[in-house]
């Protein structure tokens, strides 16, 4: 019988646990740690069970866990998706166990496997299959494997909630990216140890996880900055920061090896000091455990049986070179089940054959002259120290190099970038060799340390309470400038960094990548783990694309690639969109303006087309509402703003737009074009999309500057970006002219409007906005800006999801408030007091105001 000491002992344990994994769960909330992905709105049931599960009797703890997990998906997934999810798994699970022979079976969950790429394809059409599918296939596309196969060698019967267990994984439900856990080790690590010292291991994981994570963000928010230096340095600190976002993959599976210890699971890690790695094969030893785990089980050790009789030298080589080639396979075919494509390109046969044959020629190195110890090692040797240290530093300098090859868009791209190395002078490469020599130097300074102080870390074991203590330390001050009377105190440098830590949306490089998804697929769109992967996923599990809700066509001979189908209702990113009988995301207009009518044609992207949101929420239904509310008869009857923008557009896409019929037909008496942050790269952008499809030739302007540019359509698109950049300028300055002239040939006056958007926590750009500014005044347009409009409020709660930074119904609202406001302030010049525009009294007054109106 337990004594109340012991009782006491373990409840006192035990409370230290949970006050630990309620600080996480604070840090996870207040820096948003994948919000994305649904693991803060987990986080509730996480905790509430983890207390329940603790304490229930050690024969019901299992089938709690398989409830929760149950329970769980139908709370994040509603009703219908969720039963679907469970049904489907259900199925598989049971075509495993039919009482039909072993091939039968497999035959039969690959049967199961085709109908479900069939609905991921989109050949059988389901209103559920594009959010649970992909979860499904998580589950299954690689643990079903390994499953059967121990299935057939297996000894002694599991029960039916371990069985369950295997498949229906807690955070596997909100991260489709997943470790591969071996059903042997889940079974049999379940409570293998005092479940205090389990519990504080899966604390110890969850913890670094989130520091992993945090560091993630780091990284990539900095990595578009780093990437613009000059020279050497910015190669190589691009290629460094490039590999460092494999932060991400390692931040979550320790988050999800680390919840599923809480619950009794006491698997291994997952990642060991894979920075740290001084060969290709200690590289593939450290990084990802379980994937290699499951490749040697399911692949290595079933080739290398069979060939031996070749001899062990060239048996080791081909089942490493087999190993590697599945690897690319199921990477691919990984991709397919979460993204919905399978690529096989140039980069990833280059990474992975590369990987193989390196690993390869290691391994029978190894096993020629024995395996070498590693930076762990106690014993001190200078020269033994610095050979490693030299080693590790070539290697992650090496892997920096080829993980930036891996996420290239194409070989051409990375050398495009590579070869600016050239622009380097002589201190260039002193610094780099400086850098190098201090890396090595730390390198062994550190192995001396370890070295010497072995036997004192021996005999000092020291209490758990003193990681308790540091972790509950360093989460209480990631907490603390998050209470305000801190947040007040706090320097602005400091709370710059904190704004770069939480943010959790896309840096600016990828917020333009994911922009052209809209009509095309992306290239390239970075290795598993990156940001923009994680977003496409996220976007493929609950947000459709445009173009296939059906709202949306592709265009032919056009510049712009595809318009607004006319008189159509869908569903939109959660929200309701209907297009009048003119294509236009809009209520109903005639073409012939109405007596004493005021008419705006207002010409933008996806922001002031209203992704996300109802028609009569979108910002600029809601001025029109207010002016023809407030000023009705002063001096028009009727104002109407007709909303021509459509998702994906750009400044040379306008232009074209204009040149049709479909704007001047309506007889609007100003034309307001949106501008947004970025303008310049945007256009770089749009103009190679429109490359892509063929420029028509009455932009002949366009053919001049594509000839300058010595651009050719064989090139890659990173290397017509690259000759393109230094035309950006003058490509923003002709389409603002065009956009002037051609309305002040029709009698319209030009208004260019400067719109923020959500796409990141920092500030507006106020030297941006006042460049642009000064262009469209130039080019003769009025100027209007409602840059302020977020001004104050939290940028994240205004989006339409944390994932997606459009604005939602109060961002919308902030954005009408201030459009409203710019456009009464500058009504004369518009001509909204029913007289001429006063064009000269407009640049007049510009001249003193750069933004054109706004504080």
């Amino acid at each position: 019988m337990t004594s109340p000491f012991e009782r006491g002992r373990k409840l006192l344990h035990f409370l230290a646990v949970a006050a630990q994994l309620l600080l996480l769960t604070l840090v996870v909330h207040v820096f948003q740690i994948e919000t994305s992905s649904g693991f803060v709105a987990l986080t509730p049931l996480l905790f509430g069970g983890f207390i329940i599960h603790a304490w229930l009797p050690m024969r019901y703890r299992l089938p709690f866990f398989v409830v929760l997990t149950l329970a769980s998906i139908v709370a994040l997934f509603g009703m219908t998706a969720g039963l679907w999810l469970i049904g489907i798994s259900l199925l598989l699970i049971g075509a495993a166990h039919l009482p039909i022979p072993y091939w039968y079976r497999v035959g039969l969950v690959v049967v199961i496997g085709v109908g479900l790429a069939l609905l991921r394809e989109g050949v059988v059409q389901t209103p559920w299959a594009g959010m649970v599918v992909p979860i499904v296939s998580a589950i299954f596309m690689f643990r079903i494997m390994l499953y059967l196969y121990d299935l057939r060698h297996e000894n002694s019967k599991a029960t039916i909630w371990q069985r369950l267990g295997y498949f229906f994984m807690l955070p596997n439900i909100v991260f489709p990216l997943f470790p591969v856990v071996d059903y042997k080790t889940f079974l049999r690590t379940h409570y293998n140890k005092e479940e205090i010292e389990i519990y504080r291991k899966g604390l110890l994981w969850m913890y670094r996880g989130v520091i992993h994570l945090l560091l993630y963000r780091v990284v990539y928010q900095l990595l578009p900055d780093v990437e613009a230096l000059p020279g050497l340095a910015g190669v190589f600190l691009g290629m460094v920061f490039t590999f460092g976002l494999y932060l991400r993959v390692s931040g979550l599976f320790h988050l999800i090896v680390g919840i599923l210890c809480l619950f009794g699971f006491n698997l291994p890690e997952t990642h060991h000091l894979y920075f740290l790695s001084s060969s290709f094969v200690d590289f593939w030893r450290r990084i990802n455990i379980y994937w290699k785990d499951y490749m040697m089980k399911l692949v290595f050790y079933p080739v290398y049986m069979r060939l031996r009789h070749l001899g062990l030298t060239t048996a080791l080589v081909i089942a490493t070179l087999v190993v590697f080639i599945g690897t690319w396979f199921l990477h691919s075919y990984q991709w397919f089940w979460l993204r919905g494509d399978f690529p096989v390109t140039a980069m990833d046969l280059i990474f992975w054959g590369f990987l193989g044959v390196t690993v390869a020629v290691n391994s029978v190195l190894e096993a020629n002259r024995g395996r070498k110890r590693v930076l762990t090692k106690q014993a001190w040797d200078a020269r033994a120290a610095t050979v490693l240290a030299v080693k590790t530093v070539a290697f992650f300098s090496m892997m920096s190099i080829l993980w930036s090859l891996w996420n290239a868009e194409s070989l051409a791209a990375w050398w495009l970038k590579v070869r600016s190395v050239g622009e380097s002078g002589p201190m260039d490469y002193v610094v780099a060799l400086l850098v190098f020599a201090a890396a090595v130097g730390i390198g062994v300074a550190v192995q001396f340390v370890i070295a010497r102080t072995a036997t004192w870390r021996k005999q000092w074991s020291p209490s758990p309470w003193w990681g308790v203590s540091f972790r509950s330390a360093v989460m209480a001050l990631l907490l603390l400038p998050s209470v305000p009377l801190v947040y007040k105190m706090t320097s602005h440098q400091l709370k710059s960094t904190l704004a770069l830590v939480k943010s959790d949306g896309l840096n600016s490089k990828d917020a333009e990548r994911l922009e052209q998804g809209y009509y095309e697929t992306l290239t390239r769109s970075g290795s598993f783990g990156s940001k923009l992967w994680e977003q496409q996923v996220t976007n493929t599990l609950f947000w459709e694309p445009l173009e296939t809700t059906g709202a949306s066509r592709a265009v032919e001979g056009k510049l712009y690639p595809a318009e607004l189908v006319p008189e159509t209702t869908v569903s939109f990113k959660g929200a309701t969109l209907q297009t009048n009988r003119w294509g236009m995301r809009d209520r109903e207009y005639t073409r012939a303006k109405p007596p004493q009518t005021y008419r705006i044609a207002l010409l933008g992207a996806s922001n002031p087309m209203g992704s996300g949101v109802a028609n009569e929420q979108v910002a600029e239904n809601v001025v029109e509402e207010r002016l023809n509310r407030e000023h009705a008869g002063d001096p028009f009857a009727r104002y109407e703003i007709l909303n021509f923008s459509v998702a994906g557009y750009g400044l040379l896409q306008q232009v074209a737009l204009m040149r049709t019929d479909r704007v001047f037909a309506f007889d609007p008496d100003a034309l307001f074009y949106i501008a947004h942050p970025r303008e310049a790269r945007r256009t770089i952008r749009r103009f190679v999309e429109a490359i892509s499809r063929g420029i028509p030739e009455e932009f002949t302007f366009l053919h001049e500057v594509i000839h300058q540019a010595g651009v050719t359509e064989d090139m890659s698109t990173s290397e017509q970006e690259a000759r393109l950049t230094p035309f950006a300028e003058t490509l923003v300055r002709w389409g603002y002219k065009q956009l002037a002239e051609q309305s002040r040939a029709h009698g319209v006056v030009p208004v260019w409007v400067y719109w923020p958007t959500l796409d990141a926590d920092d500030d507006v750009d106020l030297e941006e906005v006042a460049f642009l500014a000064g262009m469209a005044r130039e080019a003769g347009m009025v100027t209007m800006s409602i840059q302020d409009a977020f001004q104050g409020r939290d940028r994240v709660s205004l989006r339409i999801a944390r994932w997606d930074s459009h604005a939602n119904a109060e961002g919308h609202r902030l954005l009408a408030e201030q459009l409203y406001a710019q456009i009464w302030e500058h009504r004369n010049e518009i001509g909204m007091t029913g007289t001429d525009p006063a064009v000269t009294q407009h640049t007049e007054d510009n001249a003193e105001n750069p933004l054109g109106g706004g504080d």
